[in-house]
């Protein structure tokens, strides 16, 4: 890449930024170009030496939608959760640069749990961090592609309240998520039911947590006259590798309260 190219996309890159992080890739050169919102100039490496330097979890995603968006050519994005606490978007596209004559990668990283603009309100159903049913699915398909990649296990966990019940599905949730990681997602799904999406959990982990979550939610539902829930959970990959399968065997091991 030339002089008048580097300093073409180090000047897109200064100035304020909307979101986390905006970057530029040369994928003939490996060369990156980076710049994060509350860092004022732009720095430039090698896209491996980059990639060292981030959370293991973000290595991963950025690896993988490099890898796809350089082979064929189309824009993509991918979630990854960032020091157990924040879950992030990658978007990622591969355009030409008419300007300095050059075929780049243009990425940026969006927080999705802090500071949300208006189009990830998408993302949140509200300020308990829940997801909406599409969210929650794009999720779980992130996270089973990353542990196909990386040998993790993995648990989806439904909890489904009964018609007669008088607690709400928002009113468990809220409850679940005081008692599960701030990395673990928690999304609604149909008209009774919670999912979570347990990363990294094995089939004991499972159990413990169902146990866990079963005494707390059987002591809301006593303290509010309601009754009938069940939780249920599948295991990746014992269970099945994909999201379908995942999701139609959501109670193929379970707990009633």
């Amino acid at each position: 890449m030339s002089a008048s190219s580097q300093k073409w996309v180090c000047q897109q890159l200064m100035g304020p930024l909307q979101h986390e992080l905006r970057w530029y890739c040369d994928p003939q050169s490996q060369r990156v170009w980076f710049n994060y919102r509350d860092e004022e100039n732009c720095r430039c490496t090698l896209l491996p030496h980059w990639l060292q330097s981030l959370d293991a979890s973000c290595r991963g995603a950025v690896q993988q939608i490099v890898a796809q968006v350089s082979g064929d050519h189309q824009s993509k994005c991918c979630h990854f959760c960032h020091d157990d606490d924040r879950w992030f978007r990658m978007d990622l596209s591969y355009a030409y640069q008419p300007q300095i004559n050059q075929e780049l990668l243009c990425g940026e990283l969006i927080c999705l749990t802090q500071n949300a603009d208006t189009s990830d309100q998408l993302f949140l159903k509200n300020e308990l961090g829940l997801l909406n049913c599409p969210t929650f699915r794009s999720f779980l398909i992130q996270a089973l592609q990353s542990n196909a990649h990386n040998g993790e296990p993995l648990v989806l966990m439904a909890l489904h309240l009964e018609d007669k019940t008088q607690v709400s599905r928002e009113q468990l949730a809220g409850q679940l998520r005081h008692q599960l990681r701030r990395s673990d997602l928690i999304g609604l799904f149909r008209q009774q039911e919670v999912l979570v999406l347990l990363n990294g959990v094995n089939e004991q982990g499972a159990i413990r947590i169902a146990e866990k979550l079963t005494t707390v939610a059987r002591q809301m539902l006593v303290a509010t006259d309601g009754i009938g829930l069940t939780i249920g959970w599948a295991l990746y990959p014992q269970d099945g590798d994909n999201v379908d399968t995942l999701i139609e065997r959501r109670f193929s091991r379970w707990i009633s309260s």
